[in-house]
């Protein structure tokens, strides 16, 4: 099996085919398979890259993993790096959005406090939110099902399908436009959900 690029997609695509390859044990037909990797930069780990600046280790690449991306953490385990919180209550960094000109919104020394900024600037668009996001990755969760029970698809389309019929008509509309569908406020689109989006995805 030849796995071209080795990046996140290519270095995990090779390490589960491995993996599935040793479940059979020494009998199976899988166990005499060969994989090969190739990347042409001569480096694994695609955009996962780090650089050194003035003697600093920066990431420059993705560092924040879903507590529900089951491959990501099996990986990182296999890969022996260790994890930690995002959130860190003694922290004296702080959320603000800043709009070019000032600030929409800072989050508070206090827990209460911000809550209440927060639903005095987007009401409880963020509750409805969370809520909706939490539903459509138990939808997404799916997937870890059926690959373990190795159900094949010969289409993106259909793998989605299987997941959720939700899930995979959230592919044929915009986010925005899925947001204003659900009736979000332009603020909260604008100025919360897009400032997110920047962060995780340069877009």
């Amino acid at each position: 099996i030849a796995v071209i690029g080795g990046g996140v997609g290519g270095g995990s695509a090779a390490y589960f085919l491995n993996q599935l390859c040793q479940r059979g044990g020494h009998q199976s037909a899988l166990a005499d398979i060969g994989i090969d990797l190739y990347e042409k930069s001569g480096e694994l780990g695609g955009r996962l890259a780090t650089q050194d600046i003035n003697g600093h280790h920066y990431e420059t690449g993705g560092s924040v993993i879903h507590d529900r991306n089951h491959y990501a953490k099996q990986l990182s385990a296999a890969l022996s790096y260790l994890m930690k919180r995002q959130s860190n209550p003694e922290s004296d960094e702080k959320l603000c959005l800043y709009n070019g000109k000032g600030f929409d919104f800072c989050e508070s020394c206090f827990n209460l406090i911000t809550y209440f900024k927060i639903w005095f600037r987007y009401g409880f668009d963020v509750n409805k939110l969370q809520s909706k996001v939490s539903k459509i990755i138990d939808s997404f969760d799916n997937v870890y099902k059926l690959q373990e029970s190795l159900v094949k698809f010969d289409s993106v389309d259909r793998l989605l399908s299987a997941m959720s019929p939700e899930i995979y008509n959230l592919t044929k509309i915009s986010y925005k436009n899925f947001l204003m569908d659900a009736k979000y406020s332009k603020k909260f689109i604008d100025e919360l959900v897009q400032s997110i989006s920047l962060v995780n995805y340069g877009q």
